[in-house]
């Protein structure tokens, strides 16, 4: 259920809400702009790119991606959450723009779920738990080894061992 607030928003609100539809339409322009082909070369995760081993967000951008292009199969495979963002991402992009159009807040059901404490635990145990899975897959297949033995921290810490 969806309610609109009787109250108008104050103008420090309306910046609030401005500024978070910014922060929301981010990821999907960048999406969008990738799949055209441009890059922006100075955004890389410097912990990945220093150690080799990936972060529970590597993937994130690919997936995002492979959204924008609808191809929902490719968005899965690069990260399991990477669609669940997208779609999150487009329904708080829908949600400020109809406070932003009626001057006043919404109150929706989704908006209690996320305030939950259990609801955001359990969000966090099953990302982590996710990474945690790709992490075990990739080093059980070697991958994860390779991948720190040929990075620039693991070239400076192993500097004597080739591959």
């Amino acid at each position: 259920m969806v309610k609109l607030s009787q109250y108008l928003f104050l103008p420090k609100e309306q910046w609030i809400r401005l500024f978070s539809l910014g922060i929301f339409c981010a990821p999907i322009l960048a999406a969008f702009f990738y799949n055209q082909g441009y890059t922006i070369s100075f955004i890389a995760c410097p912990f990945s790119h220093l150690t080799g081993i990936p972060t529970p967000t590597c993937g994130l951008t690919r997936s995002f991606m492979a959204m924008a292009r609808g191809d929902w199969h490719q968005a899965f495979a690069e990260h399991l959450f990477g669609p669940v963002l997208f779609v999150g991402c487009l329904l708080a992009i829908l949600h400020l723009v109809l406070e932003l159009a009626k001057n006043k807040p919404l109150d929706a059901f989704y908006l209690q779920l996320l305030k939950q404490k259990k609801f955001q635990l359990t969000g966090l145990v099953m990302f982590l738990g996710y990474y945690t899975f790709r992490l075990y897959s990739l080093a059980n297949a070697g991958e994860l080894q390779i991948a720190f033995l040929n990075s620039p921290l693991g070239r400076t810490m192993f500097h004597h061992v080739a591959l």
